[in-house]
Formats: structure tokens, C-alpha cells, sequence
């Protein structure tokens, strides 16, 4: 029996979220997932995001951006696992006040 797929967004601010259209995109990701494979289903969600914040690959984001994993942890390793749940926020790198 193939184990069920997992439930998680991706929220966006700044120019990604004016690229998207949306605050938050919701996706569902095979039980194995990474970040990387987050990013391609965002890409495929919201093609706007490619060449914006996505490189054209569509699983890679672009230089002056970000992931943090649930407000809690910024995670550079695109081949972390995505779990159920999970809240993946992309944010620009060069915040300022």
C-alpha cells in the first residue's frame, strides 16, 4: 500500500507574493518530499515565480532569497524533508528597517 501524500504550504512575501498573486499556495507532496521537490510543485502551481524567485529550473530559488521551515528554523539544505503540516515560507534575504 503506498503511503498517502502530505499536506503542507508554501507562503510568500514581498515580490513573491506580488509575483503569485497569493499570500500562500497549498500543495501536496509525495511522503518522501524535500524542500527542492516543494519548490518544483511550487513552480508548477505558480509559474509567475520562475525567473522572479524561482531559477528556471523551478527547484531552486534565486539569489536574495530564502526558506525558513515554520517561523522556526531558516534551512539553506534544499534537500530536507517536507512533513506533514509543514509551513515553508519564502522570504527575501536582504530584510531591512
Amino acid at each position: 500500500m503506498a503511503a498517502a501524500a502530505i499536506a503542507c504550504s508554501v507562503e510568500l512575501y514581498g515580490v513573491a507574493r506580488l509575483a503569485a498573486g497569493t499570500r500562500a499556495v497549498p500543495l501536496s507532496l509525495p511522503p518522501d518530499a524535500t524542500l527542492r521537490d516543494a519548490l518544483a510543485a511550487l513552480a508548477r502551481e505558480r509559474p509567475a515565480l520562475v525567473g522572479r524567485v524561482l531559477d528556471a529550473s523551478g527547484d531552486c530559488l534565486l539569489e536574495g532569497y530564502t526558506l525558513n521551515v515554520n517561523g522556526a528554523a531558516f534551512v539553506a539544505d534544499l534537500g530536507a524533508p517536507v512533513r506533514e503540516g509543514d509551513a515553508v515560507l519564502v522570504l527575501s534575504a536582504e530584510a531591512g528597517g
